[in-house]
């Protein structure tokens, strides 16, 4: 599917203005310029357009967010990109998300609304429907930035020993109003800061090194995504796109919403055992002394939590030990360097 204009979507309500409600992006041409040139439209005096865009699948995960569904919808139809297939997995939500998916069912790929059994659940029975040689997904509460899918794609086409990219975040509230952005870096240096994550919102990957690592684990409810990531990185190169390419909207329904209140929740407590369980097993196998230390710092945060005596200062402060004590040199030991990008 060619991305459509602005005037082939049914209109937005009168009072939405800005992105994606009435701005769009310049269209692409259907063919791809040599991305040897660097130039992501053709670019005078170097060689022209040569080959298709590659055909990229998007799955939104949906499940009683109506309210932000609209525009996370309306900001992946609105992208630039000639090549897209939308698909939208509803776990059967009960609060109008499914009229608005019907409003927009001619422009989607496939779409479901049918009980699951989680999210992780959800986005791969969406990767199962489809087609394309790139994936991702994004949330029905989140956004993708203008012109984000191309840049992702072209980055994955111009650099082929790269399995997945991923750029920098802007934070938004329930009204989308700005929070804050995150600027980010390699894959080594986000793996372990205390309570943040690659921006999983501007995450795209081939399809080949999706399944060759066996897909998301459904057996995780928090940490599949970063689970993902550290299989990822075992077998492929990951870069960092130093752009915003998505944006990620901080409310009080929101799944992580726990995970930044200054008081121990149980769903914090299930989200911390669950990070501890994938460090453990990807990194404990290799024993290097700091990242025994990282476990055990899990562990002590574990029991504090259990004993309602902590709360998420003392994470930070346990992921900033570790890190002086020379954390990062620990991780480049584990793996080959090339597999992280600066």
């Amino acid at each position: 599917m060619r991305c459509p204009t602005l005037s082939e979507l049914p209109p937005p309500p009168q009072d939405k203005t800005g992105w994606p409600w009435t701005e769009e992006s310049p269209q692409l041409p259907d063919t791809m310029p040599d991305p040897s040139t660097g130039c992501l439209w053709p670019c005078s005096g170097q060689a022209g357009q040569v080959a298709s865009w590659p055909r990229v699948g998007i799955v939104t995960p949906s499940y009683n967010q109506g309210q932000f569904l609209q525009k996370t919808i309306l900001s992946v139809l609105n992208q630039d990109y000639p090549n897209l297939e939308y698909i939208i997995i509803d776990g059967g939500s009960t609060d109008g998300s499914v009229d608005i998916i019907r409003k927009y069912e001619d422009r989607l790929a496939f779409w479901v609304s049918e009980p699951d059994r989680g999210q992780a659940h959800a986005i791969n029975k969406g990767f199962e429907q489809a087609t394309g040689s790139i994936f991702a997904w994004l949330n029905s509460d989140d956004l993708l930035e203008p012109s984000a899918v191309s840049l992702a794609v072209y980055s994955l086409m111009r650099y082929p020993d790269v399995g997945m990219v991923y750029g920098d975040r802007t934070m938004i509230d329930a009204k989308s109003n700005v929070l804050g952005h995150l600027i980010g870096g390699s894959f080594r240096l986000y793996l372990f800061r205390a309570y943040m994550a690659i921006p999983q919102e501007t995450v795209f990957f081939r399809r080949d090194l999706f399944y060759e690592v066996g897909g998301l684990d459904e057996s995780l409810e928090f940490v599949f995504d970063l689970d993902l990531w550290c299989r990822m990185q075992r077998v492929a190169k990951i870069r960092h796109l130093p752009a915003f390419m998505g944006r990620y909207r901080e409310h009080s329904q929101a799944k992580s919403y726990d995970f930044t209140l200054p008081v121990p929740t149980p769903l914090r407590l299930r989200f911390v055992r669950e990070r501890n369980q994938v460090y453990q097993r990807y990194f404990v196998p290799y024993k290097p002394a700091c990242v025994s230390r990282l476990i055990r710092a899990f562990e002590l945060l574990r029991r504090q939590l259990e004993r309602r005596a902590g709360w998420y200062g003392e994470e930070v402060a346990a992921f900033r030990k570790v890190r002086e004590e020379g954390f990062s040199q620990a991780i480049a030991s584990l793996h080959d360097e090339r597999n992280f990008s600066s």
